[in-house]
């Protein structure tokens, strides 16, 4: 049971980074109230604060049928993307390199560099941006030493 669970411990990670990535970048890229330390999610269309299961990345996208479970409004598959991609890349990634420090390292780059690619596309700059991205740093910089962990529990 420990070597599955080591095992499956870094890809549960990178889903529920997937997830992550969808508040963290999309906070910091378009034109919301809330703000990247907020740690509840809401609908963008409703703005109702979404439970713990409507959070599930990529399953709850598929059971609700790409729509809000409140106000039935269609969820951006902008995010479903965003969400598969980060869990996709990043599975891959440290797969092929046997969950090395350069597999950390390479998807620390890849999300960082998407996370900045998205708030230089925006046209929209929040007057809290910096402080909005040093939030978001230091919050990376502790999920990142968790997949790192991880990384070291996967290969004993």
């Amino acid at each position: 049971m420990k070597n599955i669970l080591a095992f499956i411990a870094p890809y549960i990670a990178f889903y529920f980074l997937g997830a992550y990535a969808t508040t963290d970048i999309l906070r910091l890229s378009q034109q919301q109230e809330k703000n990247v330390s907020d740690s509840k999610c809401y609908c963008p269309s409703c703005g109702h604060e979404l439970t713990l299961l409507d959070q599930v990345p990529i399953f709850a996208f598929i059971f609700l049928g790409g729509k809000c479970r409140y106000c039935k409004t269609p969820i951006p598959k902008g995010n479903f993307i965003l969400e598969l991609v980060v869990f996709i890349f990043m599975s891959v990634v440290s797969t092929v390199l046997n969950f090395s420090a350069m597999a950390l390292i390479i998807d620390i780059i890849f999300y960082e560099i998407l996370k900045h690619a998205a708030v230089i596309r925006t046209t929209y700059k929040k007057p809290t941006l910096v402080k909005e991205l040093l939030i978001s740093y230091l919050v990376n910089l502790l999920l990142f030493a968790i997949i790192g962990f991880l990384f070291l529990i996967h290969n004993l």
